[in-house]
């Protein structure tokens, strides 16, 4: 049984992802099966198991459980795309990705401070803007998006205490 689980004196690597299965999400989205491909040959998996809840089962997804409250909190809020101005020509092309870099982290800004000052489940959300880790990342990646997130550590219950 061991030589079924190790393999070159570690063992198989296994990934399993997990998401609500929105369509942007869906492992038969073909952008998803893509990105699920690329990453099972550069982690060199053994196997990579891509899963969803059953359709109208979100109330009983952990994970929709702790959105909700980071949704609920962003209803009817309208973050202007050209905060720091505009980087759109009037077909709506971007023009200027230095100011789309700084509109995108005006935007991811608003976001974690909306979100800092969320609680879930009785626990204070702590949320910060991550800008890029480098112009390099930020070029490399889809659409010239710039690579950066808001990043939301929720304090543990061993934390609060």
């Amino acid at each position: 049984m061991r030589d079924y689980f190790w393999s070159n004196n570690r063992i198989k690597p296994v990934l399993v992802v997990f998401s609500d299965g929105g369509p942007d999400e869906a492992p038969r989205n073909e952008k998803v099966l893509q990105t699920a491909v690329k990453s099972f040959k550069m982690l060199d998996l053994d196997a990579m198991f891509v899963c969803t809840n059953a359709p109208h089962q979100s109330a009983r997804n952990p994970v929709e459980r702790r959105m909700a409250p980071l949704s609920r909190d962003l209803c009817g809020l309208i973050i202007p795309h050209d905060v720091c101005g505009t980087h759109l020509d009037a077909r709506g092309r971007t023009m200027d990705k230095v100011l789309e870099k700084k509109n995108f982290e005006a935007a991811g800004r608003i976001l974690a401070e909306v979100w800092d000052r969320t609680v879930i489940d009785g626990l204070e959300v702590i949320a910060q803007y991550v800008p890029p880790a480098s112009t390099a990342a930020s070029e490399s990646t889809e659409a010239g998006s710039p690579h950066s997130s808001v990043k939301i550590l929720s304090a543990s219950s061993e934390m609060s205490g």
